[in-house]
């Protein structure tokens, strides 16, 4: 073979090769946007959801115990708290957790790799909180990347690594990517109302309360109220784990 044809065949070659290797690349990469466009609705879908059930558990209980009169001011309640977890989720789990800010000047090391994190992931740096207490645990927060919030406690920053440190946080940062953080929030916001709703069922019990509903059912009234009291805490449980198992 001349040299000529040699290099001919080999420039066909090497051509083939990189099509071959950038178009792979380009069906990657739009693989990766439709799974992370697909993941994102899936998201909102689980949202949606959660909150419909919010409403729904609000409605059912001021009618079970208050009559039918209840329903609108009841669905009112519902849409403002609806707003409410979406606006406040990140300050309610602070808030829970006892989480306090903390300033670069205070955390340098933790502000520099969570800095990172966020610049390699493509997200805005996160404000940075510290939780006061022994035990290992580092969460992220916030109701969209552009309000995320992460904290850590002094354990974790006591006993790992940086490159563990690095590992946690990039975790919780896909979180936020994914706005994991925001469902889950929902998710307790929800887990909150059923459990509550099983409070106010035990209390009806004891006091003999319960509404019109239930006084004109009579005992299957009761049962059901019983049956209330064992199955609501059961059924906010299931709710968690559900959405837990799907992030």
């Amino acid at each position: 073979m001349g040299d000529g044809l040699r290099i001919c065949v080999h420039a066909v070659r090497h051509g083939a090769y990189r099509g071959y290797h950038r178009n792979r690349r380009a069906l990657r990469e739009t693989w990766h946007g439709i799974w992370g466009t697909n993941f994102g609705m899936f998201n909102t879908v689980k949202i949606v959801g959660l909150l419909t059930l919010l409403t729904l558990i609000l409605i059912a209980a001021a009618r079970w115990f208050f009559g039918p009169d209840a329903v609108v001011p009841a669905l009112l309640i519902s849409l403002v708290l609806n707003f409410g977890t979406w606006w406040f989720s990140d300050r309610i789990a602070l808030s829970f957790a006892g989480a306090k800010p903390v300033t670069e000047a205070e955390a340098p090391e933790l502000y520099r790799i969570v800095g990172r994190v966020a610049e390699t992931a493509g997200l805005p740096t996160p404000r940075i909180f510290v939780i006061d207490q022994p035990a290992p645990n580092a969460f992220a927060t916030g109701r969209d990347p552009q309000h995320a919030v992460v904290a850590v406690t002094r354990g974790i920053l006591d006993i790992v690594t940086e490159r563990e440190l690095t590992g946690v946080l990039a975790h919780e940062l896909g979180h936020v990517r994914n706005r994991d953080t925001f469902v889950m929030a929902v998710v307790a916001s929800v887990a909150g109302a059923i459990s509550y709703m099983a409070q106010m069922a035990q209390w009806s019990m004891w006091f003999g309360g319960g509404g019109r509903d239930r006084r004109d059912s009579g005992g299957l009234g009761t049962i059901g109220l019983i049956l209330g009291i064992v199955l609501l805490p059961l059924a906010a449980m299931l709710v968690q784990l559900a959405v837990s198992r799907s992030r």
